[in-house]
């Protein structure tokens, strides 16, 4: 839908001209096929709250009971009951917090000097699905 490394859109269940699509990072937007409208939805933080940690490939999930209500995965639950016109946190952090360079992958150390280790990869410490 988006184009590039787009992940696994989701539609509004009765109105399947209602989609959500994203890209790397949490990068969340509304379309609406008839119009070929799209509205960025991406849940933020608030002021003074610690930022928000988005997986590569964030969860989202349409709630099959009411089709407006959306649930979005990052290092908490959001929901929506505006198809992501305005969010709310429903959780606090799910994650251990670990700094993901402490962590070593396959035995090796990863570190900031390597581009690769730090921007190539996703984001430790993120839901990864939601159900």
């Amino acid at each position: 839908m988006l184009g590039g490394d787009g992940h696994q859109p989701a539609t509004e269940p009765g109105n399947p001209d209602i989609v959500y699509a994203q890209w790397q990072q949490g990068n969340l937007y509304r379309i609406d096929k008839t119009t070929m409208e799209s509205i960025y939805i991406k849940p933020q933080s608030g002021v003074g709250e610690p930022y928000e940690r988005y997986n590569w490939d964030a969860p989202i999930l349409v709630s099959h009971h009411d089709p407006k209500r959306l649930y979005f995965g990052t290092q908490r639950v959001w929901r929506s009951d505006n198809r992501g016109d305005s969010w709310t946190p429903i959780s606090t952090d799910l994650t251990k917090d670990e700094e993901r360079l402490a962590l070593p992958i396959m035995g090796r150390q990863q570190s900031f000097d390597n581009p690769w280790d730090v921007y190539a990869m996703s984001t430790y410490n993120t839901i990864t699905s939601l159900s």
